[in-house]
């Protein structure tokens, strides 16, 4: 799934994939974090890129990357449970989404809204207009598949959803 949002998001804004912008918004926004986590001043901080992190950051999305519909299922639920031996089983399972599905959806979120917004930059739209980013948040979520808790599938939410979790990609 995620080499195909890839895939869509490059046809969505090649220019900005080819040229590197797309790529250099992604590392300013790593690199503040970094920063942040160490507690040193990023050396690639500008105007440009302090936009865009604002923009990733009121977004939202990245911090919903653990919220994923898809990667939910009968041994998460079978995890879910508030005893001792639920608890112990819920970490693993946590632990290997985390390094195993997380890291991947967050790059590529990051790499969508960097896509996104450098189109949209451009293009001499202004992401400041809430209504223009909200949009912009929008078109992110449609090329990426919209795979948050909105834009499920009603079959995701039912019974079904044990053998249609992922039908909701071709449909």
């Amino acid at each position: 799934i995620q080499p195909q949002q890839a895939a869509r998001m490059m046809a969505y804004n090649p220019q900005g994939v080819l040229t590197g912008k797309v790529a250099a918004y992604s590392t300013a926004f790593l690199e503040r974090k970094i920063a942040d986590k160490l507690n040193y001043n990023p050396l690639l901080t500008n105007k440009a890129s302090e936009d865009f992190i604002k923009f990733v950051e009121d977004s939202g999305m990245m911090a919903a990357v653990d919220k994923q519909n898809l990667v939910r299922g009968s041994l998460m639920d079978a995890a879910e449970s508030s005893s001792r031996i639920g608890k112990m089983a819920k970490a693993p399972v946590n632990f290997l989404r985390k390094i195993g599905f997380d890291i991947g959806e967050m790059a590529n979120t990051l790499g969508h809204l960097a896509a996104v917004y450098d189109k949209y930059v451009s293009q001499g739209k202004n992401l400041a207009d809430p209504a223009v980013r909200t949009e912009a948040y929008s078109v992110t979520r449609a090329i990426s598949y919209d795979m948050n808790f909105a834009g499920d599938m009603p079959y995701n939410q039912t019974t079904p959803s044990l053998l249609l979790q992922f039908m909701q990609v071709p449909h």
